[in-house]
C-alpha cells in the first residue's frame, strides 16, 4: 500500500520525468573506484556516458542506450522513484558504498537529488540493473 501523500510526491515526480534534460547516476566505493553514468537524450534516443573513476585515472565511454526515450522515461516510473525518501543512510558504517541519482529538468525546475550511503530503498537493486543495462 502506498499513503496517499507518496502517491501525491509520485505523481508529481512522474509528471516532472517529461522535461528530464539529464540523469547523472554515480555509485561506487568511499574507498575505491566509482562510476558515474549521465543520460542524455536527443532526437528520441538515450545516450549513456560511463566514467570510471579508479583512484587518479578516469576513463569515459559513450555508448547509445537500449532504450528509446520514452521507454525510459516509463521504465523510470515504474519503480516508483518519486516515492522514496531523499536520503537513505546506515549510520553503523564506517565504510563501504554510495550511491546518488541526481534528475536535471529542462528550465527552471528544481533537480532531485537521491542519494545513500550503506543503505538504499528496496527496489534499489532493480533501478541499477535497469540503468546499468547494456
Amino acid at each position: 500500500m502506498i499513503f496517499p501523500f507518496l502517491k501525491n510526491r509520485t505523481k508529481e515526480f512522474d509528471e516532472d520525468l517529461k522535461d528530464l534534460g539529464k540523469l547523472v547516476y554515480t555509485d561506487g566505493a568511499w574507498r575505491g573506484s566509482r562510476k558515474i553514468r549521465t543520460y542524455t537524450f536527443a532526437d528520441g534516443k538515450v545516450k549513456r556516458v560511463t566514467e570510471h573513476h579508479i583512484g587518479a585515472k578516469d576513463e569515459g565511454t559513450s555508448v547509445s542506450f537500449p532504450y528509446t526515450k520514452d521507454e525510459f522515461l516509463e521504465g523510470l516510473r515504474e519503480f516508483k522513484i518519486g516515492a522514496w525518501k531523499e536520503t537513505y543512510n546506515d549510520p553503523r558504517a564506517r565504510d563501504g558504498w554510495f550511491w546518488e541519482l541526481k534528475f536535471e529538468y529542462a528550465g527552471e525546475k528544481n533537480h532531485r537529488i537521491f542519494s545513500g550511503s550503506n543503505a538504499c530503498p528496496k527496489n534499489y537493486k532493480e533501478v541499477k540493473a535497469f540503468l546499468e543495462k547494456e
